[in-house]
């Protein structure tokens, strides 16, 4: 039985060292507001652990992907004797589909210091909808093909209607769901182990509890789908009774004699392959096979097995057993700790890497993603008396300076001569969060020597200042000439505190004098805690 050949496939398949893929390493550099990115690239074979070396398989990738990759980024320079390819350029904003996906490299900038934020996705499939949709298509064309069999062994009796009612209604949703587990299972970020142990059982649990199997027939099942190529009848008697039960009949009794053409592997493979043969699913196939042979004369006219084998194994619960998924690496050289990320950081050479495997077909793409600060410490220092915003507070900061318009920009940035007094704040204000392999990074650049003219040192950094980042690049012209204006009259004294608090836009509601104790919401607001949170660590 097919089944039994699939197992078979997947074993073999386990016991492969490593098929043949393709392996890549990304290098970014940050450089500003660009960014260098190194890719090296090199092919490994397919051979098993008792042939030879995982090293000595190492071969350069074949000639049309090179091709490709040098109409991204010019010439390449082959290394390691020749082996592999290293592929150097200086990029902007976006990312080159050099592997194959679409990221982004963005820097926002304010006077406190910076936040980058860094996302890439790599091959795999987004449209979920899409893909989803194939699965159920593929679901129905199997069951359509069933039912129509069934009809034609059995005929327009009553066996058969409640035969069609179960076919039609409960396997047509049942195969559904199961494909869906399936896809559920390739998406989640689990160790293999885990995540083939855990789906085993949530499909075995499915198919228990709507009377497809029973707990004390597992032994049996398994011994039947383990030999099913030696000893197919077996498989065979187990669907039957499957069926029986979902017909209403009592384990006591027999199998209905409806039923009994499912009882020799032989017979059941000649009747499926001739009902097969008939249908107009294998009629397109035969016809785009004709319309071929031109092009290919030696290939062989479609076989019905192979027909719903494409159905099940290609589209229903796709699997590709011999393909082995293409190797990615890649490495940020931020120099600053992000405050937000899905790779792995080290501080000791301030890298965040990613690993990423690359399926030939994948639910997901994947991702890697990264948010950094860097913290204007001479700014905050001058201002706040040091660097009081850092990290993603920063970055909150940063990104509420930036959606100020430009009259509350100038406004805020040129009122710190205005104002007078000191006030604290405990209010941290929240941060919004909005999912295809992906990679993704943000870090915070701080200016240290603008903190610290504010604020007496560096305030701001990390994810704080990233925050600052982002608001500071929401704000109009005329509202960052405003708050540029503010903050470069900022300094480190006892004033400070009461003149960040009081700062207000134009553009602000106006404040109440017969409710003093009341303050309107403030476009300053977001900026304004970052930066009294970050002068409270003075306290």
């Amino acid at each position: 039985m097919r089944s039994g050949l699939a197992f078979a496939m997947l074993i073999v398949s386990g016991l492969l060292n490593g098929c043949a893929y393709d392996e890549f390493l990304v290098e970014i550099t940050p450089k500003g507001d660009s960014f260098e990115r190194k890719l090296t690239c090199w092919h490994v074979g397919g051979a098993t652990v008792a042939e030879e070396q995982p090293e000595t398989q190492i071969a350069p990738l074949s000639r049309d992907k090179l091709d490709r990759l040098e109409q991204i980024y010019g010439d390449g320079r082959p290394t390691d004797g020749g082996r592999k390819h290293v592929f150097i350029g200086i990029f902007q904003e976006h990312t080159p589909a050099d592997v194959g996906g679409s990221g982004t490299y963005t820097r926002y900038t304010s006077p406190l210091g910076n936040t980058v934020i860094y996302a890439e996705r790599f091959r795999g499939d987004d449209d979920l909808a899409a893909e989803l949709a194939r699965r159920g298509a593929a679901a129905d064309q199997l069951v359509d093909l069933l039912i129509g069999w069934f009809r034609s062994e059995i005929g327009e009796t009553a066996d058969f209607a409640r035969l069609r009612d179960i076919l039609d209604r409960d396997l047509r949703r049942d195969l559904k769901n199961v494909a869906i587990y399936v896809w559920t299972n390739d998406a989640v970020g689990r160790p293999k182990e885990i995540g083939e142990a855990e789906f085993a059982v949530r499909v075995w649990q499915y198919l228990r509890e709507r009377g497809y199997v029973t707990a004390e027939g597992l032994p049996r099942l398994v011994r039947a789908i383990s030999g099913a190529e030696e000893h197919p009848d077996l498989l065979l008697s187990i669907i039957r009774r499957g069926l029986a039960r979902k017909m209403g009949v009592p384990e006591d009794e027999a199998v209905p004699e409806c039923l009994a053409f499912l009882a020799n592997a032989d017979r059941v493979k000649t009747s499926f392959e001739a009902y097969v043969r008939s249908t107009d699913l294998y009629k397109r196939k035969l016809n785009h096979w004709e319309q071929d042979k031109s092009r290919a004369p030696d290939a062989k006219p479609p076989e019905p097995m192979d027909v719903v084998g494409g159905l099940v194994l290609g589209q229903l619960f796709p699997i590709h057993p011999f393909a082995s998924p293409d190797r990615l690496e890649v490495r940020l050289a931020c120099g600053t700790k992000p405050f937000r990320t899905n790779g792995k950081w080290d501080a000791r050479v301030g890298v965040v890497t990613w690993e990423h495997e690359l399926a030939p077909t994948g639910p997901l793409p994947a991702l890697s993603y990264a948010k950094w600060s860097e913290p204007d410490a001479e700014s905050q220092t001058a201002h706040f008396g040091r660097v009081i915003l850092t990290g993603q507070k920063r970055g909150e900061y940063v990104i509420w300076h930036q959606g100020l318009s430009p009259i509350e920009a100038a406004t805020w940035d040129a009122s710190g001569d205005t104002q007078a007094g000191e006030v604290a704040s405990e209010h941290v204000p929240a941060a919004g969060r909005s999912l295809p392999a992906l990679s993704y990074a943000a870090w915070s650049e701080p200016d240290a020597e603008s903190q610290t003219a504010r604020f007496g040192r560096v305030i701001l950094t990390g994810q704080e200042l990233g925050e600052y980042v982002i608001w500071y690049q929401g704000l109009s012209p005329a509202e960052a000439t405003a708050w540029d204006a503010f903050l470069a009259k900022c300094e480190p004294n006892e004033r400070l505190r009461k003149r960040i608090e009081a700062f207000r836009f134009p553009s602000d509601p106006p404040l109440d004098p017969n409710k003093p104790d009341e303050r309107p919401p403030s476009l300053t607001d977001t900026a304004r805690e970052l930066i009294l949170k970050g002068l409270e660590a003075d306290r």
